[in-house]
């Protein structure tokens, strides 16, 4: 017979072992089933090492027996038996755990017997506890010792080892538990005091915890083996209850239950309540304390208040006498509204012989309203008409050549007179009388055909398109991430690097989240300085690899010990800032089928910002030495849009993984990218190929110093290397169509545009701040739809509020509904009143500035205070051009310039300048071309080539200049050349609209109605091309809008585009009195594709230039030039 494991203790001799007796007959128990088992044991703390020979006699066929010791004197430790092995160290660390792995991938029987303290022994099962096969047992012994406070114990300590296993006792039971919690939650309070995690997984293996005398005891079992299983129910009668054949088979499960939510109950909830009950009894008494004060107080003002009640009382009675003779006033004027009544029945008979007048009056109107339709609509054909254009043209010219008020226009009206006289025939009284102009029947030719209107009934409702408005995340706030994230950083020497990159993490990182450092190889200083850094922070795990492996590897080495939902890859030669964790996520979180995400930086190849590349490399874009990470990082956040864009390749030197496409698509591929580069362009091809999408946070910037592990020469060699490792495994193809699609992304090409500005406009609105903070300025901006002019007083109006001005709008209180229609999401403060109200609210103001040509008449009441606000005319086009020559309205736009000589012009374009000077003498100050950068700019959009070219106009019919007929002829033209090719979208005008229907519009074309200028942006970004055939125009903003959007233009010559077009650059420039000239242009956009690209990227370029926050500083300059 064998003899029991006490005989062979107590006949041990040679290496001393120290156990208690209990222990001796327990483990009869315990290891009786393993001893004729080729096992596997570990123990941990081991002394002078004798029970390491006792477990090999008893264990007669294991195969490893491994003893665990930090002390170092167990070095001296030596055995006969091949089969043991002793590892110094201490069993808590990577190090050592990677060397007792080595020795041993998995155990049979796992014995604590380490350093007795409740956090070692915590930490010690959750490190190795997952190591212990199934049909495993995990034993700590002397758990005693967690009663006693030298080893971090008591009785009722909520943190102690036996605490700790008394909780472990209840996952045995998690079936029953039925509270939706998982087994892990039941121990996040040690989670969180020591840094370690618990996997559900491994806890439902968890088949046992028995506790003996100083002894746990945990059993480990396969999850199906620690079910309850099914009801077993035999025999067949039943004297006492019946029914039981029912319950064959049935699972604890299907037993009803309540179950009542008791996590209030938990200590570490009834320690947090306790402490907010102990703060709240303090504040509480510290209330009371006060509430004596004041009542004290109250008594005394108390007495006060009754002596004053007295005084009341002695008043009412005064009052009420007073109440008696008004009464008796209120009698005799009722007496007297008798007669009155009488006088309005009078008035009421004269008021209904006036609504007789009135409908007679009705009736006559509307005859004189037929006879206007029809001349309406001869005016149209005259307008509609080639020759008119050229009347237009030649008008212009003319006011040119002969301003108003000029002494050449007072020789030619006299010479005009006097020719006019001494022609025969002309001589009498008759002569004399103004001479009526008529205007003549213009003749039709093949580009001015008569056309027939239309009614809304006449046109397919189905060519009606809706524009739902942009909706930026950029105005919502940014979520804290929810699921947890494992940041894995993986460092080889450069320390300085690692120091920054680690400390910027600690300091703007919320958590959830655990950092994984994986030293691959570092120097002694190095290894050092991550040593301490993971002692002092205790959500860290530091794996330490003796020689470097490469970068592939140590991040495969991270990936593997990761857990959490989210992993994030950062190199260590990076520096993040405020949010980043938070604004990564939340662009994870965009798209569920989002698996990649990265960030923008200065120096990523495609993610670089503002420039991609530098003297045929990738460009390193240094930061200013005024600015810090922090400041740019802040920066880009504050102008991104949050688009999110979708990309085909990310850098690797910061990626944010989903768990689950972790676990589709598995590691990185070592065998071919071992020593890094290369390895992120593979695992993208190969997410992509799983149908998962990499998305770009470009409110996201993290600062890469470029890694200093690697010289120059040695990135070039791994580069090279990686290239063809990458053609060779997917073909050449696609990593050309997948680098081509970054670099030519209209989406991307906008936001690296926009970044390029970034500093220039925050410079310009401290300077504004500096300059013009507290400022007040009031507009005078009458519209009631949504238009150019309005939308650029808005645009720089919120930039002045940047610079601290205090910004007012004022329009007619008739244009109030249409006008919110137009702007519903307008920031700026509006005040809705009549014209005279204007001047009265302007008083309050440092500056007062008219918008359109009749509101300086609003500004005339001011002259007259002794001291009025600044007076301001921002002149938005030469508004007489708008109208006939010679009418009322011309007249009244022409006398505003010089209505009041003190006023201040300003106005957009050199052109608007020269106009207003040539015919007026008037100097207006160009303040600069603006369009709105933020909301104007190109969004994620199908940029295939294969699908109809969009080609897009604004229509216009009431407002002539635009050229409305010429321009649907030129585009019918378009469509009938280029059938199904070309797809016509308009907006600007509704069906309703009578003047529309008498466009040509018998050919395809979709209709958006009147947009507001979200739904225009939002209109830009689904259209190629946008064409403008005006006769003029000031400036042109609907063009530069769709510039802004990534749209190819076309603008008319004539006017202030040269401001910022650039012919066969950013735009193409036309002559819009030519029909063939206009077709021409519009061809070469849809049949060269290359114009078309150059011309689309250029103007993406080009239009950041004119962010409106210029403008808006040099308006400020202007009207405060001493500021």
């Amino acid at each position: 017979m064998d003899k029991t494991l006490k005989q062979l203790f107590l006949e041990h001799k040679g290496k001393v072992s120290d156990k208690w007796s209990l222990y001796l007959d327990e483990w009869d128990r315990l290891f009786a089933p393993y001893r004729d088992q080729g096992i596997r044991l570990l123990e941990v703390g081991i002394q002078n090492g004798g029970s390491l020979d006792v477990w090999g006699v008893y264990f007669a066929k294991a195969e490893k027996i491994i003893g665990c010791d930090i002390d170092q004197k167990c070095e001296r430790l030596r055995y006969d038996d091949d089969r043991i092995s002793v590892i110094i160290g201490d069993a808590n660390t990577d190090d050592c755990q990677s060397e007792i792995m080595r020795e041993s991938p998995a155990f049979d029987i796992i014995i604590d017997d380490g350093s007795h303290k409740s956090s070692d022994i915590v930490r010690s099962f959750a490190r190795y506890f997952p190591y212990v096969n199934e049909g495993g047992v995990y034993i700590v012994e002397d758990i005693h010792a967690s009663y006693w406070e030298k080893f971090e114990g008591s009785l009722h300590n909520p943190l102690s080892a036996m605490a700790f296993f008394k909780r472990l006792a209840d996952v045995v039971n998690y079936e029953h538990w039925r509270n939706n919690k998982s087994r892990a939650s039941l121990f996040t309070s040690f989670s969180e005091k020591l840094g370690i995690k618990f996997d559900d997984l491994d806890l439902t293996r968890i088949h046992s915890v028995e506790f003996v005398n100083s002894l746990c005891i945990i059993k480990k079992a396969s999850p199906e083996k620690n079910l309850l299983g099914r009801r077993i129910i035999v025999g067949k009668e039943e004297h006492v209850t019946s029914g039981s054949e029912k319950l064959i088979g049935t699972v604890i499960q299907d037993l009803p239950v309540a179950i009542k939510d008791d996590a209030n109950l938990d200590i570490f909830e009834l320690m947090q309540q306790a402490s907010s009950f102990s703060r709240i009894i303090s504040d509480q008494e510290q209330v009371i304390h006060n509430l004596a004060a004041t009542v004290s107080e109250k008594d005394k003002a108390g007495q006060v208040l009754a002596d004053r009640l007295l005084e009341k009382d002695q008043a009412n009675q005064a009052l009420a006498d007073q109440l008696l003779e008004k009464d008796q006033t209120i009698q005799a004027l009722t007496l007297q509204l008798s007669d009155k009544a009488e006088i309005i029945s009078q008035n009421d008979n004269i008021r209904n012989q006036r609504e007789q007048e009135l409908g007679t009056l009705k009736v006559r109107l509307n005859e004189r309203e037929q006879v206007l339709q029809a001349l309406n609509a001869k005016l149209w054909e005259i307008y509609g008409s080639r020759a008119w254009r050229i009347v237009r043209v030649l008008w212009t010219i003319r006011l040119r050549l002969v301003p108003h008020g000029s002494g050449r226009a007072a020789f030619i009206s006299r010479l005009k007179q006097y020719l006019y006289r001494m022609l025969p025939g002309n001589r009498s009284v008759e002569a004399n009388r103004p001479t009526e102009i008529k205007f003549s029947q213009p003749r039709s030719d093949a580009q001015t055909p008569v056309v027939t209107a239309i009614t809304r009934d006449d046109i397919d409702p189905t060519r009606l398109i809706s524009v739902s408005p942009i909706t930026d995340r950029a105005n919502s706030p940014i979520p804290a991430h929810q699921d947890s994230v494992d940041i894995i950083v993986c460092v080889h020497d450069a320390l300085d690097d690692v120091v920054r990159c680690l400390d910027s993490i600690v300091a703007h990182t919320s958590p959830p989240y655990h950092l994984i450092i994986v030293n691959d190889g570092s120097q002694l200083e190095t290894s050092e300085y991550l040593d301490g850094f993971a002692r002092l922070h205790s959500a860290t795990t530091l794996i330490a690899n003796s020689d470097a492996r490469g970068y592939t590897r140590a991040a495969n080495q991270g990936l593997q010990h990761s857990r959490a939902e989210y992993i994030l890859l950062l190199n260590s030669d990076t520096i993040v800032s405020g949010e980043w964790l938070d604004r990564m996520c939340a662009c994870m979180d965009a798209d569920p089928k989002t698996g990649i995400v990265g960030p923008l930086s200065n120096t990523a190849s495609w993610q670089s910002i503002p420039e991609i590349f530098e003297n045929g490399d990738w460009a390193a874009n240094p930061l200013p030495d005024s600015l810090s990470v922090e400041s740019m990082a802040n920066m880009l956040a504050k102008n991104s849009a949050r688009l999110y864009p979708e990309v085909q390749l990310l850098n690797g030197f910061c990626l944010l993984l989903k768990r689950q496409l972790l676990e589709d698509i598995g590691m990185f591929d070592e065998d071919l990218f071992g020593d890094g580069y290369g390895e992120e362009d593979d695992y993208v091809f190969r997410a992509r190929a799983k149908g998962w999408k990499l998305a770009l946070a470009d409110d996201v910037y993290i600062y890469h110093a470029q890694s200093k592990s690697y010289s120059h020469e040695r990135r070039k060699q791994l580069t090279a290397r990686a290239g063809k490792a990458l053609s060779a495994k997917y073909g050449q193809e696609i990593i050309n169509t997948s680098c081509a699609f970054n670099l030519n992304s209209s989406v991307l090409e906008g936001i690296r545009s926009r970044s390029k500005v970034m500093i220039e406009r925050e410079n310009l609105i401290s300077l504004g701040k500096k300059e013009f903070g507290g400022k007040r300025i009031l507009f005078g901006l009458p519209v009631a739809l949504a238009g150019g002019g309005a939308n650029v007083v808005f645009s720089e109006a919120a930039e002045m509020i940047e610079m601290g001005v205090d910004v007012r709008i004022f329009n007619l209180d008739c244009n109030r509904n249409s006008f919110h229609d137009s702007y519903p999401d307008l920031a700026i403060p509006v005040t809705f009143g009549n014209e005279a109200d204007f001047a009265s609210l302007a008083r309050l103001y440092d500056a007062a500035i008219a918008t359109v040509y009749f509101s300086v008449e609003w500004l005339q009441p001011l002259l007259s205070l002794k001291e009025h606000p600044v007076l301001g005319y921002y002149v938005q086009g030469f508004e007489p051009l708008i109208f006939p020559p010679d009418t009322a309205e011309y007249n009244r736009a022409l006398a505003s310039y010089a209505l009041i000589p003190s006023i201040i012009p300003f106005t957009k374009t050199f052109w608007t300048h020269e106009q207003v000077l040539s015919n007026t003498g008037v100097a207006c100050t160009p303040v600069g071309v603006s369009v709105d950068v933020d909301l104007f700019r190109p969004r994620s959009r199908d940029e295939s080539i294969d699908r109809p070219v969009v080609i897009s106009a604004m229509i216009r019919p009431e407002t002539l200049y635009r050229e409305p007929i010429l321009t649907m002829q030129v585009l019918k033209k378009i469509s009938q050349v280029y059938g199904s090719r070309v797809e016509i979208k308009i907006f600007g005008t509704t069906l309703d609209n009578p003047d529309f229907g008498k466009m040509p519009l018998d050919f395809p074309w979709k209709l958006a109605g009147l947009l507001n200028p979200s739904q225009v942006a939002a209109f830009f970004n689904e259209t190629d091309i946008f064409v403008d055939f005006s006769s003029h125009q000031a400036m042109g903003l609907t063009a530069l809008e769709a510039m802004a959007c990534g749209n190819a233009v076309v603008v008319p010559e004539i006017g202030g585009a040269i401001d910022y077009a650039r012919n066969g650059e950013n735009c193409l420039i036309v002559n819009t009195l030519s029909f063939d000239a206009c077709l021409a242009a519009v061809q070469s956009l849809i049949d060269n594709r290359a114009l078309f690209s150059k011309i689309q990227k250029n103007a993406i370029r080009d239009v950041c230039a004119f962010y409106p926050t210029r403008p808006a500083y040099n308006i400020l300059k202007t009207l405060f030039p001493g500021a």
